[in-house]
C-alpha cells in the first residue's frame, strides 16, 4: 500500500486536470491510500477534472485505493468530475472507496457534478464503496 502519496494540499486529486484534453491508456492506479489528518474537503484521489477538460481512460485498472478522511466532505474515491467530460473504455474499478467521518460522503469510484458528461463502455465496477460515520 502506498501511503501519503503526493496528494494536493487543497484536497483536489493527485492529478489535477484543468482546461485540457488528456488520455490514459494502459494506466494502473493500484494500492494507494490517502490518510489525511486535516479537516477539509477531499475531491478525487486519482484525478480532479475541471474547466471543461476532456479525459479518456482506456484499458486501465483502478483497484484497492481509498481515502480515509476526517474532512467535512469527501467526494469521489478515485475521480471527481467537476466540469467537462470523461470517457471510460475497457477499464476495471475494484475495491476503491471512501471512509470518512464527515457530514457528506459520496461516490466510491466516481463523483460528477451537474453539467458534466460521463460515458462508460465495456468496463466493470466491483466492490467500490462509501463508508461514513465515526
Amino acid at each position: 500500500m502506498n501511503t501519503g502519496i503526493g496528494y494536493r494540499s487543497d484536497g483536489k486529486g493527485i492529478i489535477y486536470i484543468e482546461n485540457s484534453n488528456v488520455e490514459f491508456d494502459n494506466y494502473n492506479f493500484d494500492n494507494n491510500l490517502v490518510n489525511p489528518i486535516t479537516t477539509s474537503t477531499y475531491k478525487g484521489l486519482a484525478a480532479y477534472i475541471t474547466d471543461n477538460s476532456t479525459v479518456t481512460v482506456d484499458n486501465s485498472s483502478f483497484s484497492d485505493n481509498y481515502i480515509n478522511s476526517r474532512g467535512t466532505s469527501t467526494y469521489g474515491g478515485l475521480i471527481y468530475l467537476d466540469s467537462g467530460s470523461l470517457e471510460i473504455n475497457n477499464t476495471e474499478f475494484s475495491n476503491n472507496g471512501l471512509i470518512s467521518d464527515g457530514s457528506t460522503v459520496q461516490g466510491g469510484a466516481i463523483y460528477m457534478n451537474n453539467n458534466t458528461s460521463l460515458s462508460i463502455n465495456g468496463s466493470s465496477f466491483d466492490a467500490n464503496y462509501v463508508q461514513s460515520g465515526s
